[in-house]
C-alpha cells in the first residue's frame, strides 16, 4: 500500500518514534490496518491503541514544527 515519495517521507518521520509506537503507526497508516486488526495482532486493548496513535500524531506534529522553526 506504499504510494511513493509521500510514504517515504512519512516513514522518515516515523523513524524517530519509539519502537512500540512505530509498531502501531506503521500498520495503521501505511498498511491500512484497522485498530481492531492491530488489536488482534498485538493483543493490545483498542483504547491503548487509540491513545498511542494520538500520542504518535502529536509527536510527529511537534517534530514537524521543529523543522519549520
Amino acid at each position: 500500500m506504499h504510494n511513493g515519495p509521500e510514504d517515504f517521507h512519512f516513514e522518515q518521520m516515523l523513524s524517530g518514534l519509539e519502537l512500540q509506537l512505530y509498531q502501531l503507526v506503521h500498520p495503521h497508516y501505511l498498511e491500512g490496518f484497522s485498530m481492531l486488526k492491530i488489536n488482534d495482532l498485538l493483543a493490545m486493548p483498542t483504547g491503548t491503541i487509540k491513545s498511542s496513535l494520538h500520542q504518535s500524531r502529536k509527536l510527529i506534529q511537534n517534530s514537524q514544527m521543529g523543522e519549520i522553526l
